[in-house]
């Protein structure tokens, strides 16, 4: 039985970088570049600063349930907040540089195997586990939010 040629690694590596920019040209050619921008600066201020400052209060929200979930799986049970932010801002950061979407979860769990100890699985577990919450969360506040303007009807929803 013959047995099939090995392909290196840096091949897919290639394919998948090819891949990105294959669809990024698409994207450019498709919508242009002019448009987003365009859109941005029509924008209101007030409502960029709401969206980053809820994208903010998301992310150390989440840094908080991590470290709950550090702490109550008996990983670290004593890590302070600020340590995982720490570890949760660098691999946000790496992870922009990562050719995968799991990319930042997997390095946010073995920078915290690294930094505050435990297994790299058990982290990614603990990962794992607050993306499903964040997801049913979400979940929950857009069916509440479909409901509320739904209820709310015609001329009487919120106008702003």
């Amino acid at each position: 039985m013959s047995r099939l040629p090995t392909v290196p690694k840096w091949a897919f590596q290639a394919i998948r970088i090819a891949f990105g920019l294959a669809v990024l040209v698409l994207l450019v050619v498709k919508v242009g570049h002019a448009k987003p921008l365009e859109r941005l600066a029509a924008a209101r201020p007030l409502f960029i600063l709401l969206g980053v400052v809820v994208v903010i209060i998301d992310g150390l929200v989440r840094v908080w349930n991590w470290t709950q979930l550090i702490r109550a799986m008996h990983l670290a049970p004593k890590v302070a907040y600020s340590r995982v932010v720490s570890i949760s801002w660098a691999g946000a950061f790496l992870g922009q540089v990562m050719p995968s979407t799991a990319g930042t979860d997997a390095l946010r769990a073995m920078i915290a195997a690294r930094t505050i100890g435990g297994h790299a699985s058990a982290h990614a577990a603990a990962i794992v586990m607050l993306n499903a919450l964040s997801l049913v969360v979400g979940c929950t506040t857009g069916v509440g939010c479909a409901w509320w303007l739904a209820a709310s009807g015609d001329g009487h929803g919120v106008r702003l």
